[in-house]
């Protein structure tokens, strides 16, 4: 029991009330459908399951001094909570005929969040004109404690939406999608939070993509593949290489293809120290292979680049 809950509990026997439990589930009481967080300052509390005729409540008082009488329990009841977000306790007796308490006391607590979760979209910007076929998509997400739209230091869950498909990869505040596949033409982005409580906020951005406007080809640098005097690149007996390189366009598409067979797409790593990078472990066929690595932007411009790998047992 944590120390709130035993001063509670200290508070209510000093007064002559018998507690059962602190966060008692009230089965015969049902508070907010069952939902321990709302947005609304007005809940509904059901109590048509009890065994007597009137429910005495109290908001954040323990010794219950001067209860609410609800006499009609047949329909749910009405309970309008303070206007300060955070955490409220309820305190519940039910009652005889007469209004004399009869039951234990119910303890519940609920939240009342009325602020909506922060969604600040930081690329692309708002009506930017682009020729490339990928955006880079980076935007923040959180929920706030309080209206001054602080980061909250613990976990507070929200449920992101990026144009109308759930989100799972979100890091702390962050998302972050190197790759955002875009349409030539106008395209939007909508990126939408919703917090336990049902709070929702959406951020909208719109940019146009002009492929047309693209056509350089996209370039690559660094690779880790050195032909000898007669252009092979001669390497150990090994079944795959791990081939890498830079390139120098974020949003192009890097594969590797061995002796004509389909292309594999290369991991590329976005690190704003270093150029773009990519990297991938190739199968190799014993002897002389054929690989080419291909590179291509969202407008279809692209570059390939050829070698003649040589698995020797002679290295």
């Amino acid at each position: 029991m944590n120390v709130r809950a035993v001063v509670i509990a200290v508070a209510l026997s000093q007064v002559g009330v018998r507690l059962l439990a602190i966060e008692n589930p009230g089965t015969d009481v049902v508070v907010n459908r069952g939902r321990n967080i709302t947005n609304s300052r007005v809940i509904e509390i059901d109590a048509s399951r009890g065994p007597y005729p009137q429910l005495l409540l109290s908001l954040d008082d323990p010794w219950m001094t001067n209860p609410v009488v609800f006499h009609d329990l047949g329909k749910p009841l009405s309970v309008e909570l303070p206007e300060r977000d955070g955490q409220h306790n309820l305190f519940m007796r039910f009652a005889d005929a007469n209004g004399k308490p009869v039951e234990p006391i119910i303890f519940k607590v609920i939240e009342l969040d009325t602020i909506p979760p922060v969604v600040e979209i930081t690329s692309p910007t708002n009506s930017a004109v682009t020729d490339q076929g990928f955006v880079h998509v980076q935007a923040t997400v959180f929920d706030p404690l309080t209206k001054y739209r602080a980061i909250p230091r613990g976990y507070r869950r929200v449920s992101t939406w990026i144009n109308g498909e759930r989100f799972w990869d979100r890091n702390g505040s962050s998302i972050d999608i190197p790759r955002f596949n875009v349409e030539d033409g106008t395209n939007r982005i909508s990126i939408v939070a919703i917090d336990e409580a049902s709070n929702r906020t959406e951020a909208v951005v719109q940019w146009v993509v002009n492929l047309a406007a693209d056509t350089i080809p996209p370039v690559l640098s660094d690779i880790n593949l050195h032909p000898d005097r007669t252009g092979k690149v001669i390497l150990p007996d090994d079944p795959e290489v791990e081939v890498m390189g830079h390139l120098d366009d974020s949003n192009a598409i890097v594969t590797a293809s061995v002796n004509g067979r389909d292309p594999v797409r290369m991991n590329v790593i976005l690190d704003k120290k270093l150029p773009p990078t990519f990297v991938r472990l190739i199968p190799l066929d014993e002897g002389e292979n054929s690989l080419v690595l291909s590179a291509i932007d969202g407008a279809g411009n692209a570059n390939d680049y050829k070698y003649t790998v040589v698995r020797s047992n002679r290295y």
